[in-house]
C-alpha cells in the first residue's frame, strides 16, 4: 500500500499549484442550491462556512444556521456545473430544477449511515484482529511446495507492520467491520511507536444493523473522535436502475434533446463502484466532457486508456478517441 506522507500538506501543496496555474479554489464555502438552469447558463448560490478550529465541519443541515455560515448566500453565474457530491444531495441542490430523468436515475440510488471511531484501544484491536506476525499462520509455500515464500515469510517476522483491517461482524457474517491502524498507514507516525499508544480508526457499517456493532467493546476514555458519514450502498438496484442510464443525465452531443441538463453533469465514485480509481477517473470524464484532453502519457497504458474508454461510454454515452480535444 503506497500513502502520502502529511496529507494535510500534500493537499495543501497540491491547491497552491492548482491556483498558480489561475484555478480558484474556496475552501469552507457551500452550495447551497441551484437556482436556475437554462441551455447555457447554470446560477448558482453560495455560502462561507463557519471553520471549525479541528477542521471537522458538519454538515449544515445538522447545524443551527448561525453556527454554520457567515456572510449571506452569494449567487454566480456558470457556463457549466459538475456536482461530484453523492446523487441525493444533487438533487436536494437542484430541487424544482431536477428534470425527470435526473430525479428517477439520481433517486434510485440507496445509502447507508456509518460511523467512524478514531481511538487508541489496543486492547479492541488485539480482541478482534491479528496485528502481529504469528508463525502458524504464515505460509511458507504455495502449489504443494512448488512455490516457496520462504522470503516473504522472513519479511512479515522482521517487518509486520499491518495498515488495513477487516473482519467479519459475529452477530451475522455476512456484515463487515473495517478498520486502520493510523499509525502504520501515515509515514509521519514513528514506526517504533508502541503499539498500545498506535492511533486506530475502525469503521461500523450501516447504522441499520447497530445491533450487530461492536462499538461498545472500545474503551469510551479512549475515543478520540467519532464521526458520522453519508455513503453509497452497493445493492444490485444501483446497478439496475442507476448505472445503466446515467448517460440519460450526463448528456452527450448525441442526444440534444436532453439540451436542458447539458449544463449540469454529474461526478464522483457513486457514478460506477464507490473506489477512489473511479471518482479519479469520473472526474477527468467530466473534465473531458468540457474540452479538456485526456492525458497523453495516459493513452500509452493500455489499460488505463480501456477503462477510461469504457466508462465514459457506459456513464456518457460516447466513445474516447484519442487525441481529442488535444490542439
Amino acid at each position: 500500500m503506497i500513502v502520502f506522507p502529511k496529507l494535510s500538506q500534500f493537499y495543501t501543496d497540491w491547491q497552491h499549484s492548482l491556483e498558480s496555474k489561475g484555478v480558484d479554489i474556496r475552501l469552507s464555502t457551500e452550495v447551497t442550491r441551484i437556482i436556475a438552469r437554462t441551455s447555457s447558463s447554470v446560477t448558482v448560490g453560495l455560502r462561507a462556512r463557519v471553520r471549525n478550529p479541528d477542521h471537522h465541519n458538519p454538515q449544515s443541515q445538522d447545524t443551527p444556521e448561525s453556527a454554520a455560515f457567515h456572510g449571506e448566500e452569494i449567487v454566480e453565474e456558470f457556463d457549466d456545473v459538475v456536482l461530484c457530491v453523492l446523487p441525493d444531495t444533487s438533487t436536494r441542490l437542484l430541487g424544482k430544477h431536477a428534470t425527470w430523468t435526473e430525479r428517477k436515475v439520481l433517486g434510485a440510488a440507496k445509502f447507508s449511515d456509518d460511523v467512524t471511531v478514531t481511538h487508541w484501544d489496543s486492547d479492541y484491536m488485539e480482541k478482534w484482529y491479528e496485528n502481529h506476525f504469528k508463525e502458524d499462520l504464515a505460509v511458507k509455500s504455495l502449489g504443494g511446495g512448488a512455490r516457496d515464500e520462504g522470503k516473504r515469510v522472513q519479511l512479515g517476522r522482521e517487518a509486520f507492520r499491518p495498515m488495513y483491517y477487516i473482519k467479519q461482524t459475529p452477530a451475522n457474517p455476512r456484515l463487515l467491520e473495517m478498520a486502520f491502524d493510523c499509525t502504520n498507514y501515515q509515514s509521519q507516525f514513528d514506526k517504533d511507536t508502541p503499539f498500545e499508544r498506535h492511533v486506530f480508526q475502525t469503521i461500523f457499517l450501516n447504522k441499520r444493523d447497530h445491533q450487530t456493532w461492536s462499538k461498545s467493546d472500545i474503551a469510551a476514555d479512549k475515543i478520540i473522535r467519532e464521526d458520522w458519514w453519508h455513503q453509497l450502498c452497493h445493492s444490485y438496484t444501483h446497478y439496475l436502475f442507476v448505472v445503466p442510464f446515467l448517460w440519460l443525465v450526463n448528456s452527450t452531443p448525441l442526444f440534444n434533446i436532453f439540451r436542458r441538463q447539458s449544463r449540469v453533469k454529474f461526478a464522483g465514485s457513486w457514478t460506477l463502484v464507490n473506489a477512489h480509481e473511479v471518482a479519479v477517473m469520473s472526474g477527468m470524464a467530466a473534465a473531458y466532457s468540457l474540452g479538456a484532453s485526456y492525458p497523453e502519457r495516459l493513452e500509452k497504458d493500455g489499460f488505463a486508456l480501456l477503462c477510461f474508454r469504457l466508462y465514459t461510454l457506459l456513464v456518457w454515452g460516447r466513445w474516447y478517441s484519442k487525441g481529442s480535444n488535444r490542439e
